[in-house]
């Protein structure tokens, strides 16, 4: 009896062996999800926004770190005073 109390907990020896002891289990193998690939969000721009008073290297770090256009990043600049932490967020 001893042995075979033993034998539960006996590595299995086959792959199939494994299979089954694991639908025994009832332990289900979930693959993993494949990556998605997020794609860069186009924003609609309309007319024409004035860079006047906008620092230049801002206006290209927000559209680097965004990778919208320039227009976008000089609007989401505008919309949060110059905010450069906020206009990333509103194009984000």
């Amino acid at each position: 009896m001893a042995n075979e109390e033993a034998n539960k907990f006996k590595k299995p020896e086959k792959p199939e062996d494994w299979e089954k002891l694991k639908q025994a289990a009832g332990i289900v193998e979930e693959k993993p999800a494949a990556p998605e690939e997020k794609k860069p969000e186009v924003h609609e721009e309309e007319g024409e926004v004035s860079e006047e008073g906008l620092d230049q290297e801002t206006i290209k770090m927000v559209q680097e770190h965004c990778k919208c256009t320039r227009q976008a990043a000089v609007k989401a600049l505008r919309k949060s005073n110059g905010d450069s932490v906020n206009a990333i967020l509103e194009l984000s």
